[in-house]
């Protein structure tokens, strides 16, 4: 009798590509903050790895270490190693807690010079934000909306400088202020 031929691989002539280690460091991030990607592979000819700012791009077949990039949202990453015998898979996602800080990206008053005992009007663009409040010194402040509806000042005296801040779901907070 002839003994049977002892296969090494897939196709009888070759070793598999093994991904022994593929994680990010840290598996959860704060926002805008960035992790590591880290991977070990035996017998790949060719490695891609793809997810957030990485688009199938070719990197080492052996071992390695990638930054994210700043990580606004979760991202899951794939490692896809080959050889001429066979393609190894896997993934590992990061998450991110948080969000960006609101931004206020305008706060005026207008007109923004007013006579004596007169009252004008504040507007404001706000992105990220869930609250906000005016508020003057002396004066105290008042809740106001996040989407910038007009807030109609007291009647003025004086000059007086008012103040927004505008908070997020996460408690980061932002201000601007602008003068009467």
């Amino acid at each position: 009798r002839v003994p049977l031929r002892q296969a090494r691989g897939p196709l009888g002539g070759g070793q598999a590509p093994v991904i022994s280690n593929f994680q990010v460091n840290p598996s959860s991030v704060n926002y805008n903050s960035s992790a590591t990607i880290t991977w070990n592979v035996q017998n790949a000819d060719q490695c891609y790895l793809s997810g957030g700012i990485y688009n199938n791009q070719n990197v080492n077949n052996q071992s390695g270490s990638m930054t994210t990039g700043n990580l606004t949202g979760n991202v899951t990453y794939t490692l896809n190693c080959q050889n001429n015998f066979s393609t190894a898979t896997q993934q590992a996602s990061v998450s991110v807690s948080g969000s960006a800080a609101p931004i206020i990206t305008s706060f005026y008053a207008s007109p923004s010079s007013i006579n004596y005992n007169q009252s004008t009007q504040l507007y404001w663009t706000v992105q990220n934000a869930s609250t906000c409040t005016i508020s003057r010194a002396g004066a105290g402040s008042v809740n106001v909306t996040p989407n910038g509806a007009p807030y109609t000042t007291a009647q003025l005296t004086q000059n007086a400088v008012y103040t927004l801040t505008c908070q997020n779901s996460q408690g980061n907070s932002t201000s601007a202020q602008t003068s009467v």
